[in-house]
């Protein structure tokens, strides 16, 4: 008797050593007890939803849910309205809280043993689960988690059927759906699964987080792997994306792995990241099967010229193909690219609500463009009448010039036919154009007559004001505006080839 006595102490004592006891503390209500500091949860049991005819529970919804969960939500709330029944719901960053809650989505403010890893259930899994007195429904995507919304309510609020009385979610109703069917079974890197890895980038760099981004959410749909994104000094187990110059990789683009068992992306054009990364994912892992490894030089690609077949043209005279154009254009003129266009296409030019901007060299060939004005209006479509297709532009601003001063020293010292320097200090080259608003040229009478344009030209001088010869002073002018400077610091751009053919307006 004793030596049992003896032996229930000790085992006592034990306990003490390991637990702060049956009843934890938890004060701040984050499933931790503030004395032991262990996790813990009150042994699970079946929750009584309505009782009577009345709601014993609250909903809460994760701040920013898409609105066909919302409207699912609102569905539960309505429903149960129409049957007498009311019930509350509350987002998550709400002051109100119950001790008998259904909570659906992230919810982040109950504590941490309410919260639940979503993307361990992949995009189409999502789970019921008892904690306490509250119930999770959360799932690995928006779309599943409003099917999942949709299940609960029925088949266990037991909604849309006749009125109901009372409704009681059992521990037997707890579920968890993990997606399984993925075409691709792993990735892995010299042989080391990618499960865990991080995608480490430049935040700040807006092309190369939304590269990041992208991968980030192909992997999950593809294979259900999520990986965080994190600054790319902290790159260790990782998809790292690196911003390089144009000729440090063959073509502007490559993937390869190294020996830190890192899947390394090099691109030398910013703007082509996005593009380039997303057709590796078609091409190498959207319609693989089964597991792959990525090891040595995974994938190159030549990106260094752009089409504008790259960005949707068709280019067969029919379809209206300014759309890719222009977009073909802006992406060059973020990584500095050229641009050319093929050789026998006919791209047709229908709508034009902003013009495609040129900084880049291009080179048009022998293919056609068909600028179809045919439908355009001066009285109904005025914007798009006075449009410009293409307009060449530099990287640096321009700068107008109103100091009376400056315009003053100038027509002191004369700006007209035969003048051989304007002294505007710039101490650099530069393309000017002169304004003399006062003096309209360029009139038109008859029907449909032209008031005329401030009187203007384009003049280029050197870093010390001389005019070049190429661009001799056409006007005289006796008084100026203000004068318009275009830096020639930049590298010149060359625009070659094609051919233009314009519809006129019926």
């Amino acid at each position: 008797m004793k030596k049992i006595t003896v032996i229930a102490i000790l085992l006592l004592l034990a306990i003490c050593l390991f637990s702060c006891g049956h009843s934890h503390i938890d004060e701040d209500k984050d499933g931790v007890c503030d004395e032991c500091g262990k996790t813990y949860e009150t042994p699970a049991k079946d929750i009584a939803l309505i009782k009577k005819g009345k709601a014993a529970f609250q909903i809460v919804y994760q701040n920013g849910l898409d609105s066909k969960c919302m409207s699912r939500i609102n569905k539960i709330k309505t429903s149960l309205n129409n049957m007498g029944i009311d019930v509350e719901y509350v987002a998550d960053d709400a002051d109100n809280v119950k001790e008998c809650e259904i909570l659906i989505g992230d919810i982040t403010t109950r504590g941490k043993k309410y919260e639940y890893d979503k993307y361990s259930l992949g995009e189409k899994g999502y789970v019921f689960k008892i904690v306490d007195s509250k119930i999770i429904i959360n799932a690995g995507s928006l779309n599943a988690l409003a099917d999942a919304i949709d299940e609960f309510s029925s088949s266990i609020l037991g909604l849309g059927g006749d009125k109901i009385s009372s409704s009681v979610m059992k521990l037997s109703d707890q579920k968890e759906v993990v997606q399984s069917d993925y075409a691709v079974t792993s990735i892995s890197v010299n042989g080391v699964d990618m499960r865990g890895y991080t995608i480490a980038v430049d935040t700040d760099n807006i092309y190369h987080y939304g590269t990041a981004t992208d991968i980030q959410n192909a992997l999950y749909e593809t294979v259900g792997y999520w990986m965080n994104i994190v600054d790319i000094d902290s790159a260790g187990k990782s998809i790292v994306i690196k911003g390089v110059s144009k000729d440090a990789v063959p073509g502007g683009f490559r993937i390869s792995a190294n020996d830190k068992n890192q899947l390394v992306i090099e691109c030398g054009y910013d703007g082509m990241m996005r593009k380039a990364v997303g057709e590796f994912i078609d091409e190498k892992i959207v319609s693989e099967n089964g597991s792959l490894n990525f090891s040595g030089c995974v994938y190159e690609d030549d990106i260094s010229v752009l089409y504008y077949e790259d960005f949707g043209a068709v280019g067969d005279g029919v379809t209206d193909d300014f759309e890719a154009i222009r977009k073909t254009h802006e992406v060059a003129n973020i990584s500095g690219q050229p641009v050319k266009a093929t050789d026998g296409k006919t791209y047709r030019i229908v709508y034009i609500p902003s013009s495609a901007i040129i900084k880049t060299n291009v080179d048009w060939g022998d293919a056609k463009f068909i600028i179809d004005d045919t439908i355009i209006s001066p009285f109904k479509n005025k914007d798009q009448a006075s449009m410009n297709v293409f307009s060449v532009q530099p990287d640096s601003e321009a700068v107008k010039i109103y100091s009376d001063d400056v315009l003053s020293s100038v027509l002191s010292a004369g700006l007209g036919q035969g003048t051989e320097k304007i002294d505007l200090g710039l101490g650099r080259a530069a393309m000017i154009v002169p304004y003399n608003a006062s003096h309209k040229v360029y009139r038109r009478r008859g029907y449909s007559g032209f008031a005329g344009g401030s009187m203007h030209e384009v003049i280029v001088i050197d870093e010390n004001g001389n005019v070049d010869t190429d661009t001799p002073i056409m006007f005289d002018y006796t008084d100026l505006s203000y004068i318009t400077v275009y830096s020639l610091d930049d590298e010149p751009i060359t625009i070659e080839g094609g051919i233009f053919t314009t519809l006129a307006s019926n």
